[in-house]
C-alpha cells in the first residue's frame, strides 16, 4: 500500500472545503466541477490528505451507490496500491461494489465492502 485518503461524502463540497481551508489550514490541491458546483476536491495539510466527494457526484460516478438499497456511505477509504489488478484478483471472494475500471483521471480502481461493512477503494495510477 502506498497511501490512504479518507473520502468524505458531503452535500456541498464547497461548504466542507471552505471550513477545512479557513478553519483547519488545509489547502486545495484539486477540484472537479460537477453539474451543480464541485463534484470532488482534494485538500491537504502537511501530510494529511482528505478527499471530498459530493453525494450527487458519488451517485453519478459510482453506480454501486445508485440505489435505495445501497446509498452512498458517509465516508470510505481510498487506498493507492502498487498493483491494483493483482489485488483485484486476490479480493475476488469479497463483495465487489464497483468492478475494476479506468477512470477519466487516469487511475484504475475498484471498490469492495469489507466483512465489517466499510467500503475500501483501491487505486493505481497507470
Amino acid at each position: 500500500m502506498l497511501k490512504v485518503a479518507p473520502t468524505l461524502i458531503v452535500e456541498k463540497v464547497e461548504t466542507t472545503m471552505d471550513f477545512m481551508m479557513t478553519r483547519l489550514g488545509f489547502e486545495k490541491v484539486q477540484a472537479v466541477a460537477g453539474d451543480d458546483g464541485l463534484d470532488f476536491a482534494m485538500v491537504v495539510n502537511g501530510n494529511v490528505e482528505i478527499h471530498l466527494q459530493s453525494r450527487a457526484g458519488a451517485v453519478k460516478g459510482m453506480p454501486c451507490f445508485n440505489s435505495p438499497a445501497n446509498p452512498p456511505p458517509s465516508s470510505f477509504l481510498y487506498i493507492d496500491v502498487v498493483d491494483v489488478r493483482s489485488l483485484y484478483k486476490q479480493l475476488s471472494d469479497v463483495e465487489i461494489l464497483l468492478p475494476i475500471e479506468k477512470t477519466f483521471y487516469g487511475a484504475t480502481h475498484f471498490f469492495v465492502r469489507e466483512p465489517g461493512g466499510h467500503i475500501f477503494g483501491f487505486s493505481q495510477n497507470e
